[in-house]
């Protein structure tokens, strides 16, 4: 090889190595990662949405472009020679003599400004083009939803048009409305800058012209924008269903009166704008046009602005309950529709206070699962007595139940994970931290009930190597692989042994047997890691073979949004033991909107419709995971059911040892038991005077013992006038702004009875203790305040638990822990 040929080739190589690898780096390990977890085909088809995406919006944007700008060059070549000075008068004579000077500079130059323009043609089109395919590919999932999307079967109540049209078919077209204008504009802009370029644009203005073309294509683009404006116009005629101008969330007495003929008239006007753009497009003169904006500007004015506040100030306002009543009873309906609360039983619960031994005696199962315990109290004491070493780390405490002696019994659980910040400084290497500690290992288990005589919670499962006291519950491979505090990536397999365990003064090390993450077998695969992860240890580790495995990303939460970015996760996740001792993590996926027509709106997010849709397992040894379609009839699941192929199955496939562990997620009750304390009164009349409004009950459990809302609490027990126990979900409510209970909702999690909810309501006759009176009546006991003060002395403090309300037939019993610190 020459001298000459070298240095050709050399700039290339550099070149490749610094553009073309990190491009690779980047690229390669996200698709070997999708990969790993079985979901190559979601990363494919993401890949496959974006560039249809792009490359269809290009070719539109590319081709309008093209045509739009070798119209105005045709127009000036075509009147190159032949073209007069045009005839200004009226409002416009003052163009006369700018002409004149503008055209004398344009007879100068003629070559240079053809070059200038053919360069537009070529680059200012293949620009526009591509910013346009870009910004497509972005929204890609709108147009890709559109194409799949299946029909909710309810119809909003004033135009009778299918919900998927607001939650799937307006998104999109709004979206696709902005891409149009915003592509008209930016061909407006270059067109302009063509003709400016050689000095014509000021034919447009005059009276007289042999150039008619130059204004006949301008105003054909501007009829164009004035005919997406009557469209947008059109299309905000929707947008009133979810307006806040009157007594509720949704199109009121003002929106469908004045406002709705506001966006009708605003559409039929920018169409008739449009249609004069075309009109005068053939004939002289741009006054009618002009002037015909004022009328556009004095509707969006009078019928927008002033007359909704008129209406609103002066007729709804003094009548609201009978000008509003219709669209109450509207966003009642389909506020309920949309956070499931219509498919609420409603039964009533006397709290007659007459529980007596034989009650008791006759609910063993309640008794037995009443929760002494606390989240926060008992993963200190897991802490305490249970990790072991410093690296060991409960993240969390999780309530579950299993059946034990044949018997259903809740219990608290938690894993107990690697944490490498917790190692000493000297031991946190690159070796120790990436090759040796790469993983948690196995869980305690308690009783929620049962306590030791000292005080600390039973174990059914503790110590390491997993010890269990219950026949039917053993952990067979206890290694945590893939969990909640799993953020650095590890290499498994590597000459380097792992550690697996402590035993006595030494410990116990093992090799990874799954096939959880990818396979480190070529030079290639290395080197791409290493530039990845920006670590050169990777490429050069002498640790490393090729059966080595690479992990990274293994935070269960971090996976669930990478495979599913589409669906919202619940932030609690839970470890399940399964009946052949592995460990599988549950986590719940809700979908959501904010698109459904008058209902009434949650949280910060603007969100207006939930649903439990999916529920995910990732095995903790190899990191598998399946998603489950909880909720087969909601829609939005359904759709992207159709457009990710294969990724979800139904619940029905889920193993029969994981779905007898499904429970119904705290995130989704809140919600619906916030929406619940308002949407019980069905009544328009009550519902506006606010007469029966329920609250979240107040407490005094924390450690400063100031104000604090109940959370939802899981609880086996024996429902109203139902033969055998379940595992449920409770909330009691209170009247706002008082203490007594006056109902409670529970909602079951067993498999062939998940999601269903009923709310139990009080006598209104009778005062029912709430949980802040019990706290009241447990403060004002003298027995127990003596012994909290005298407990509360010499340096330990006393915590107070969370109180519950648990049902027992037609009674409440109201359990506190107490604990003491």
């Amino acid at each position: 090889m020459t001298n000459r040929n070298l240095a050709i080739l050399i700039p290339i190589l550099i070149f490749a190595v610094l553009t073309i690898f990190p491009a690779l780096a980047q690229f390669v390990p996200n698709w070997l990662w999708f990969k790993s977890f079985g979901y190559e085909q979601i990363w494919l088809f993401l890949i496959q949405a974006k560039v249809t995406a792009f490359a269809i919006f290009f070719l539109i944007a590319f081709g309008f472009l093209q045509l739009n700008l070798r119209v105005a060059k045709w127009i000036i070549d075509r009147s190159r020679n032949g073209f007069q000075h045009p005839t200004f008068s009226g409002p416009f004579a003052w163009m006369g003599p700018i002409f004149d000077q503008l055209s004398q500079k344009s007879a100068q130059q003629p070559e240079a400004q053809n070059a200038m323009i053919k360069k537009m043609i070529t680059w200012g089109s293949l620009g526009g083009g591509l910013f346009f395919g870009f910004k497509a590919a972005a929204n890609w999932q709108l147009l890709f939803e559109y194409w799949n999307q299946v029909p909710f079967g309810i119809k909003d109540p004033v135009f009778g048009y299918d919900i998927g049209l607001y939650v799937f078919t307006l998104p999109f077209l709004k979206a696709l409305h902005g891409w149009a204008v915003g592509l008209l504009l930016l061909t407006v802009i270059f067109c302009l800058w063509v003709y400016g370029a050689r000095r014509l644009l000021m034919f447009i203005f005059g009276t007289s012209t042999t150039v008619p073309g130059i204004k006949r294509h301008i105003f054909a683009l501007f009829a164009l924008i004035f005919a997406f404006f009557a469209v947008n116009a059109y299309l905000s005629v929707f947008s009133i269903l979810y307006n806040t101008r009157g007594a509720v969330f949704g199109a009121g007495y003002t929106d469908i009166h004045i406002l709705l003929w506001f966006y009708r008239i605003q559409a039929l006007l920018f169409a008739a704008q449009s249609g004069l753009m075309l009109i005068f497009a053939f004939r002289r003169g741009v006054v009618v046009p002009v002037f015909f904006m004022a009328t556009l500007l004095l509707n969006a004015v009078i019928v927008g602005g002033i007359l909704p506040g008129i209406v609103q100030t002066y007729y709804v306002t003094p009548n609201e309950f009978q000008a509003e009543k219709p669209y109450m009873a509207r966003n009642i309906e389909y506020t309920r529709l949309a956070y499931g609360l219509d498919s609420i039983e409603s039964e009533p619960f006397e709290a007659n206070n007459k529980l007596r031994l034989a009650g008791i005696q006759a609910n063993p199962s309640t008794i037995k699962n009443m929760r002494l315990w606390n989240e926060e109290p008992l993963q200190q004491t897991f802490g305490q007595l249970q990790e072991i070493r410093l690296y060991y780390e409960f993240p969390g405490v999780d309530v579950d139940r299993y059946t034990i002696d044949g018997e259903l019994r809740q219990v608290m659980l938690s894993a107990r994970e690697m944490n490498h910040d917790t190692l000493t400084a000297q031991a946190q290497t690159w070796v120790n931290k990436h090759l040796i500690y790469t993983h948690g290992y196995g869980l305690c288990m308690s009783p929620v009930n049962r306590v030791t005589s000292e005080g600390l919670p039973e174990f059914f499962i503790k110590d390491i190597p997993p010890v269990s006291s219950i026949p039917n519950i053993q952990i067979t491979r206890p290694q945590i692989y893939y969990g909640e505090k799993t953020g650095n990536y590890i290499i498994t397999n590597s000459n380097q042994p792992e550690f697996d365990y402590p035993k006595g003064n030494s410990n116990v090390y093992t090799r990874y047997s799954g096939n959880g993450g990818i396979a480190l077998n070529s030079w290639l695969k290395r080197a791409i890691y290493a530039v990845a992860f920006g670590d050169v240890k990777i490429l050069i580790s002498p640790a490393i073979q090729s059966s080595s495995r690479i992990m990274y990303n293994r935070n269960i939460h971090d996976i669930v949004k990478q495979l599913a970015p589409f669906i919202i996760f619940e932030n609690d996740a839970y470890l399940v033991i399964r009946d052949n001792g592995t460990l599988t993590w549950m986590i719940d996926g809700y979908t959501t909107t904010d698109a459904f027509p008058y209902a009434e709106p949650f949280g910060k997010s603007g969100n207006n419709y939930i649903r439990n849709s999916v529920k995910v397992t990732i095995d903790a040894y190899t990191g598998q995971t399946q998603f489950y379609i909880s909720d087969a009839k909601d829609p939005i699941i359904q759709t992207y059911a159709k457009l990710y192929h294969d990724m979800f199955q139904p619940l029905d496939a889920m193993p029969a040892d994981l779905r007898s562990h499904i429970r119904y997620p705290k995130g989704l009750f809140e919600i619906q038991a916030k929406m619940l304390s308002t949407y019980h009164m069905t009544d328009p009349q009550v519902f506006y005077n606010r007469e029966d409004l329920w609250d979240i009950p107040v407490t005094n459990v924390n450690e400063e013992n100031t104000d604090n809302r109940m959370d939802p609490y899981y609880l086996v027990t024996k429902l109203p006038n139902e033969a055998t126990e379940s595992f449920i979900l409770m909330m009691p409510f209170t009247p706002t702004h008082k203490a007594n209970m006056i109902a409670w909702l529970s909602v079951k999690c067993d498999p062939d009875s998940y999601g269903k909810m009923k709310v139990y309501q009080f006598p209104k006759e009778r005062t029912i203790y709430g949980p802040q009176q019990i706290d009241s009546r447990i403060n004002q006991d003298t027995e127990i305040s003596q012994d909290l003060t005298l407990w509360g002395q010499m340096g330990s403090q006393v915590l107070r638990g969370d109180i519950m309300a648990i049902p027992i037939e037609q009674s409440l019993i109201y359990v506190e822990p107490l604990y003491l610190r």
